[in-house]
């Protein structure tokens, strides 16, 4: 039995739906106890930027600790040098002006990176379904052609496998009024999908079709 796989693209606009941020906070002492101390007060700090903010408990990930021995290379000997620890957390927040309002404020907090702000598109976005529609009728038409192309007519649809994904996007756009920050707008996200079908043939009207090997066309 002749059959045809194809892989149709579609692509759908949207606005993001909420923005993630990550922060490690960075401790370094003689001991391990006082390095994670270090690292712990920041954290602190941050816990309370994250509260006047107005980011909820069930926006933050989970804290995550790392605690590693410092040194330094004298020729070829080995210098400790203390400890280092890191506690890292994640959030996520919805509103630019709230995303604005923790990056300003976490910028306060001594010894925190800031990895910041990504914009994302949620899983339950409709640009994903709007986009995998595209993709099916992508799929179709391809199918459609290149059967005709070949003196075939398409038969039933055998299986539809679907790979998608949902592109970068600039992190934001800042718009200025003098000097101070008028405005800060998430960058629009595009949402792709790839779906691909497989469809059995049969023969064209007077043709006397033959078995032929799976036609794989993209």
């Amino acid at each position: 039995m002749t059959q045809i796989t194809v892989t149709g693209m579609g692509r759908a606009g949207t606005d993001p739906d909420y923005a993630t941020f990550n922060f490690t906070a960075l401790g370094q002492a003689q001991t391990s106890a006082a390095a994670i101390e270090q690292a712990a007060s920041h954290t602190n700090a941050l816990m309370t930027v994250l509260d006047e903010a107005g980011v909820a408990e069930t926006d933050r990930g989970a804290q995550h600790t790392n605690v590693n021995r410092r040194s330094r290379w004298d020729g070829d000997r080995e210098v400790p040098e203390g400890w280092e620890a890191r506690i890292t957390i994640s959030c996520r927040t919805f509103e630019p002006s709230q995303a604005f309002a923790l990056l300003e404020a976490a910028a306060s907090v001594p010894q925190l990176s800031i990895h910041g702000p990504e914009w994302q598109v949620d899983e339950e976005n409709p640009a994903h379904d709007e986009a995998r529609a595209l993709a099916i009728a992508n799929a179709a038409r391809k199918a459609k052609s290149y059967a005709e192309a070949s003196g075939l007519q398409l038969g039933t649809l055998v299986e539809l496998i679907e790979g998608a994904s949902a592109e970068p996007i600039p992190a934001m756009r800042v718009m200025r009024m003098s000097a101070e920050v008028d405005a800060l707008q998430p960058a629009a996200q595009e949402v792709t999908a790839a779906i691909t079908l497989v469809y059995r043939t049969k023969k064209g009207v007077g043709q006397d079709l033959k078995p032929l090997p799976r036609i794989q066309l993209r």
